[in-house]
């Protein structure tokens, strides 16, 4: 089975992240001027009512563009060895977070040696071996209990010892950073970073908060960011937030108190599964039912939309008509200009995604018309690349194509996720650090974001948004043209 999907550029955030020299600073600039269009611009000052983020142990910077990372610290308390990481945020329902170690070199992975790996002196002693093999995802390697080897994970003062990870050997795709935080819906302390920093104390509710700096066709935001030094300014990809934090920023990032809430799917996956209906698609002329219901899975591990293969061939030709091109991998080109929607909903409310959503404005990483893959090599002119695309498995999966236009809030213990459309134009960012955070606004902030039940209509349907675009007043929620920004990919078809 092949996947079309991004690729991040060999870089070593390992090395980025302890500003190593000349080559760090060059591989930047590159960075910046191949950017394609800017998702947000960084400004001395911003409108005195815009709302700030003060960066502390409980509200984090997340870089990347359409992938996302965090940094995490290794230390080992027996002989002072301590290194940072970036880590690539991943909600897909792997169990276990992972990073390279120094073994990689042995089993002669390239990749480990371009992001940075785990390369303690001493002998680790190990637990058992994982292996995971799910869309992108090959690697495989030891697994090891933190406290059994002095060894902990953290930032600023945060320090989680009582968990256990995996130490890759080897693996085949290269857009893991230095390894994967698995975010996935299990309880499990044991392996669930934030079920552990609940259980230590750190937080007071067992849930996180994501704002993906999106990369649509609306005005990028204005950043103040008050630390103008920082080598992470220009890769800043968005937020996480933990415990009652994610809540305490829903106002100031999506202008209101209520979030729309869904109860996730009682399997015993560990994925975040929610149950969708009524799943139509129309072609501009005319709308036609396509599926009665389906799982969809909202993983932060791949970009795209992806629906079993014949379901993506199908909604293709009802949007398309025989207006579009694929290949046996599950990639689809689209005419750059064409017209239709797919639509969903959840319990009652409405998402619809235009064709300008699903469509890339050009073929990143190989020459206009190229698709992907030997049995398709070349596309006529004015063609597109289709986010939509079609995988071997049965759930309907929304990447961070989707997420970008939502902050989100995942509830472990409430076993729900709650959705927000992004009303956020301007903003100040202040470098911070221990266990609380400050989010100060010039208009009232919430004590605690309110819940919109799964089965209620959104409250401010016909609000204004700072950008002067009115909210869809049937309810309908409208996902923006999305295009990669500053860390450019290339589409690869994996085998």
């Amino acid at each position: 089975m092949k996947f079309a999907h991004l690729l991040l550029p060999v870089i070593s955030f390992f090395e980025l992240s302890k500003g190593q020299g000349t080559e760090a600073s060059a591989h930047m600039k590159r960075m910046e001027q191949q950017r394609y269009s800017p998702r947000f611009n960084i400004v001395d000052s911003v409108p005195s009512n815009s709302p700030e983020f003060q960066l502390s142990d409980s509200l984090r910077m997340i870089t990347g563009d359409t992938l996302f990372y965090l940094v995490l610290n290794v230390s080992d308390s027996s002989n002072n060895y301590t290194d940072s990481f970036n880590m690539r945020l991943d909600t897909s329902g792997v169990k276990l977070s992972w990073m390279y170690n120094k073994t990689c070199i042995e089993e002669a992975s390239p990749h480990c040696l371009s992001y940075g790996f785990f390369n303690d002196s001493r002998p680790i002693q190990t637990e058992s071996t994982f292996h995971f093999n799910n869309i992108d995802v090959q690697v495989g390697g030891d697994v090891v209990s933190l406290d059994k080897n002095d060894l902990s994970i953290g930032w600023g003062d945060t320090t989680i010892s009582n968990f256990s990870m995996g130490f890759a050997q080897h693996n085949i795709s290269k857009n893991f950073g230095s390894g994967v935080v698995a975010l996935s819906s299990s309880l499990d302390s044991n392996t669930n970073l934030i079920s552990q920093m609940f259980q230590e104390g750190y937080i007071d509710k067992e849930q996180f908060g994501l704002y993906l700096l999106t990369t649509t066709n609306r005005s990028p935001p204005d950043i103040q960011y008050t630390n103008s030094s920082s080598p992470w300014k220009s890769f800043y990809g968005g937020l996480i937030a933990y415990g009652s934090d994610a809540e305490n920023v829903v106002y100031n990032i999506t202008g209101s108190t209520d979030m729309f809430y869904v109860d996730i799917n009682n399997h015993t996956t560990s994925k975040w599964l929610l149950d969708v209906t009524d799943i139509n698609v129309s072609n501009g002329n005319h709308t036609m039912h396509a599926f009665d219901s389906k799982h969809l899975h909202i993983d932060t591990s791949v970009l795209n939309y992806f629906l079993p293969m014949e379901d993506a061939h199908l909604v293709h030709q009802l949007m398309f008509g025989e207006n579009f091109m694929n290949n046996t991998s599950g990639d689809y080109a689209i005419p750059c200009n064409a017209t239709g929607s797919l639509l969903f909903k959840l319990n009652d409310r409405e998402f619809n995604f235009t064709a300008d959503d699903l469509t890339y404005t050009r073929f990143y990483g190989f020459n206009e018309g190229y698709l992907g893959g030997n049995d398709l090599p070349s596309v006529p002119s004015g063609y597109c690349h289709s986010l939509l695309g079609g995988w071997s498995g049965d759930d309907f999966i929304l990447g961070n194509g989707f997420l970008q236009h939502y902050y989100t809030i995942f509830d472990l213990k409430e076993r729900r996720i709650g959705f927000g459309e992004i009303n956020l134009s301007s903003f100040v960012l202040k470098d911070g650090s221990g266990p609380s955070h400050s989010s100060k606004s010039t208009g009232k902030p919430p004590s605690s974001a309110s819940a919109s039940s799964s089965s209620s209509s959104s409250s401010n349907s016909n609000a204004t948004n700072s950008n002067g675009t009115k909210k869809n007043e049937s309810g309908k929620i409208n996902a923006g043209l999305l295009v990669p920004g500053v860390i450019l990919g290339v589409m690869i078809a994996m085998a």
